[in-house]
């Protein structure tokens, strides 16, 4: 009978006790009946058999007849090793690819959201700021000529003006709180005070507009002093201004007078030159309050060779802190003498020069070009300057 080594596959007798190929022998206890397990054959092949070939080899000196394929399992494993190698370092690869591209999203994201903290802050910041100045600058409307029934319907509306600095040149003026008209006189309200209306445009106002909401023009400085003594005096207030020496006595237009002034009064008073051109500005630092493009003007202001009168108050967009036709319709007397050059000092609440021969107005008129409706534009002209495009506002303390 013909047995097969279970080790090298060799066929020799049964009666051989051990295989004369790779030296396996029955006392390995293997019953050949039956098949041998995977992983004894395994076993078999890798451990036991490369050692008795080359034992049985050397022990008679010749050459094995049977190569033993012993690398094969060590080849996939090497195969295998080099494959998970790869993997992993692929993986790794991959992983840093994903690193990057989640610290780009995120850094995308960081900085997306600060720009919308930044947007969100100064959205809020700007109606924060807007909302205090709209507190600040709420409007004090005040009833004038109460104890005179003829003026009953007859309101000076005043604007309540914050505390603050403006630039003006190298300096800084600083000034107090104050309340400015927020409409230039009217016609109607200069005829109240004054029993008279000397303005060129009377009458045939445009069409729409009410004729007595125009501004009252062509009165000399004099006669806008005159005003502010009698408003004060009809609403129980003190006089700023005493005037004496007055020529005529009586009646207009004054030629001259003596003044005197009482700055703690409380009563009504034309603007200082810096409290006119900061109420104008509002805060801005542009040519005009709302910015530098002219195209914008015609928003705001009557102007320019177009418009060839007065228009009534209030019909034009108004400032920041709600004061109208600060540019155009007509100038407005200030306070102050005129001089070719401001104080180089930072001043609080100035009230400009001693004396002078010339007073100062602002804001330009229904006739000007746009550069004399810049916010820092000045005008002046004697005391007895009269002019169809030449009225004044009020303020208060």
């Amino acid at each position: 009978m013909i047995i097969i080594c279970p080790v090298c596959k060799t066929k020799y007798k049964e009666n051989a006790s051990t295989c004369s190929i790779c030296g396996f022998s029955d006392e390995l206890g293997i019953n050949r009946t039956f098949p041998i397990p995977e992983d004894l054959t395994y076993w078999l092949n890798t451990v036991v058999k490369p050692y008795r070939v080359k034992w049985k080899a050397k022990k008679r000196g010749v050459t094995p007849l049977v190569q033993i394929n012993t690398s094969k399992k060590h080849e996939n494993d090497e195969r295998r090793r080099i494959e998970i190698e790869a993997n992993r370092k692929a993986e790794e690869e991959s992983n840093q690819r994903f690193k990057k591209l989640l610290i780009g999203i995120l850094v995308g994201m960081v900085t997306v959201s600060i720009c919308i903290i930044v947007i969100i802050f100064g959205t809020l910041n700007g109606w924060f700021n807007k909302e205090n100045n709209s507190k600040d600058i709420e409007r004090v409307v005040e009833r004038s000529f109460e104890t005179n029934p003829v003026a009953n319907d007859v309101f000076m509306e005043m604007v309540k003006i914050p505390a603050g600095t403006f630039k003006r040149g190298n300096t800084i003026i600083t000034l107090n709180s104050f309340k400015m008209a927020q409409y230039e006189v009217t016609q109607e309200q200069y005829q109240t005070v004054m029993g008279m209306n000397p303005s060129s445009f009377n009458s045939n106002p445009a069409t729409g507009e009410v004729q007595s909401k125009r501004p009252v023009e062509n009165i000399k400085w004099f006669e806008a002093i005159e005003f502010c003594i009698k408003l004060s005096e009809m609403e129980k207030l003190t006089p700023v201004y005493t005037i004496t020496n007055r020529r005529p006595a009586n009646g207009y237009p004054i030629s001259s007078a003596t003044l005197t002034v009482n700055w703690s009064a409380n009563g009504y008073r034309l603007p200082t030159e810096a409290q006119w051109e900061y109420a104008c500005r509002a805060g801005s630092i542009t040519n005009w309050h709302f910015g530098n493009n002219e195209s914008e003007l015609v928003n705001y202001a009557w102007y320019g060779d177009e418009f060839d009168m007065t228009h009534q108050v209030g019909l034009k967009a108004p400032n920041a802190w709600g004061l109208y036709d600060m540019h155009g319709n007509v100038w407005e007397w200030c306070w102050d003498w005129y001089n070719e050059e401001y104080p180089n000092v930072s001043q609080d609440n100035p009230i400009g020069h001693d004396f002078g021969t010339y007073r100062v107005f602002r804001g330009g008129g229904y006739g000007s070009p746009s550069e004399n409706l810049f916010s820092e534009k000045r005008g002046w002209g004697e005391l007895t300057h009269l002019s169809y495009g030449l009225g004044f506002r009020v303020v208060l303390p």
